[in-house]
């Protein structure tokens, strides 16, 4: 496996499309995904001396890793095993996940509201 390969390059699309973590700003899945990605071509690069048994398994590798960031990109166990409602609402508190979500989102500054009503960008 080269950094030439399809693979490499299908790979890494993927992990374009993996949305960024507002949560966890410090721990950035793309760029180690990106990161570990580059590592794995650019050592197999190198070693072209590999046992006949060892290539089977380094040609598998990078595919797994495909399709399981196929799979996470495409929500397919998302999709395949939904929550129930009890999971999204529990019963102590239903609005908890709701409430959640809201304060992760960004809130308009009072800068950005004056900026609207007085025309300024």
């Amino acid at each position: 496996m080269t950094m030439q390969d399809p693979t490499y390059r299908q790979i890494l699309k993927l992990i374009k499309r993996i949305p960024d973590d507002i949560l966890r700003p410090h721990a950035n899945l793309k760029v180690i995904l990106r990161q570990r990605t580059y590592n794995y071509f650019k050592q197999n690069e190198k070693e072209k001396s590999i046992e006949s048994k060892d290539l089977t398994e380094n040609i598998e590798e990078p595919h797994d890793q495909y399709h399981a960031l196929q799979y996470l990109t495409e929500n397919k166990y998302k999709l395949k095993f939904p929550l129930s409602e009890r999971i999204l609402h529990p019963p102590k508190d239903p609005n908890y996940y709701q409430r959640l979500i809201e304060s992760i989102k960004p809130k308009p500054s009072i800068s950005s509201i004056f900026s609207k009503w007085f025309g300024f960008k």
